[in-house]
């Protein structure tokens, strides 16, 4: 393993774990996020709590946060071990430390690390993500689709075995993070009209 990664993996950690959502509902409102609507930190509960603006540039801030140290980790770590660091942002995001290691469910800094490092991927993913948004009205149900169909983009897109396996447990780790989601879908009691 290069010597860089462990410096990488921590430069992504705390990239990840900073808490846009969270610093900007208590910036705007003055309340903690995770006491209001949803109770999640991402982008989705911001856009509940404050409106569509401050939706959207949460869901930036989250993503920069996860393509801006892949990005620059890219120019010094070969492709294996750049598959290890690029996990980083979203462990940050999702146990973050400065929240006691409560985050959130990593969609977009998902799509950050994404952009990062297959960005083909992350325009299909994107395009199902809107599709079947503006389709069922439904946020998880986007986004879910879009982690679905990830793996299978990226296999045909870049026939990269190593790439395809990263954004396979990608896909999967955001899957599990919304268990509670697929849960409340199961049972018809998922918010509708609501955008990631």
């Amino acid at each position: 393993m290069c010597p860089g990664v462990p410096l990488w993996f921590a430069i992504g950690y705390f990239s990840g774990a900073i808490p846009f959502g969270y610093l900007v509902v208590k910036w705007k409102r003055g309340i903690d996020i995770r006491s209001a609507g949803s109770g999640n930190i991402g982008a989705t509960n911001v856009y509940r709590i404050l409106g569509i603006k401050w939706g959207i540039i949460t869901f930036i801030l989250d993503a920069l946060k996860g393509f801006a140290p892949l990005f620059a980790a890219k120019f010094y770590l070969p492709a294996p071990q750049i598959y290890i660091v690029a996990l980083s942002p979203f462990v940050g995001h999702c146990y973050t430390l400065f929240l006691k290691g409560k985050g959130g469910k990593g969609v977009a800094t998902s799509a950050g690390i994404l952009l990062a490092i297959a960005p083909l991927s992350f325009v299909a993913s994107l395009i199902i993500w809107l599709l079947v948004v503006l389709i069922f009205k439904v946020s998880s149900i986007g986004a879910l689709s879009a982690a679905v169909f990830l793996p299978v983009f990226t296999h045909l897109i870049y026939h990269h075995k190593q790439l395809t396996v990263f954004v396979t447990l990608l896909a999967l780790w955001v899957i599990v993070r919304h268990s509670d989601n697929i849960k409340r879908l199961k049972k018809g009691e998922e918010e509708t009209k609501k955008i990631e």
